[in-house]
């Protein structure tokens, strides 16, 4: 999973970091993005992915942080009424708090 989200950061980053490469032949194209992408792995560091309160990642220097989480609080309510002489309520659903 760390292995994927590095490989889409420098496929990001290879967008702008190859464009300003001319090459005349698709294989001189390839091996200067093959390069670029050996300089930026070995340059880069890989990140760490974890639950915990929530989905983490962590770079290994710990300069970057990031954590998905929070709460769903969702009611509903419920009401059986066989009796024509009561009142009647109606059911419901909603959410409280995203």
């Amino acid at each position: 999973m760390a292995w994927k989200i590095s490989v889409m950061m420098l496929a990001g980053a290879l967008a702008v970091a190859v464009s300003p490469l001319r090459a005349e032949t698709l294989e001189e194209r390839v091996a200067a993005v093959e390069s670029k992408v050996e300089e930026m792995s070995a340059s880069s560091s890989t990140f760490s992915v974890y639950w915990k309160d929530g989905l983490r990642l962590d770079s290994q220097d710990k300069s970057f942080k990031l954590k998905f989480g929070g709460r769903v609080m969702f009611d509903w309510n419920c009401f059986f009424n066989e009796d024509d002489d009561l009142p009647t309520f109606e059911d419901g659903l909603e959410f409280r708090r995203l």
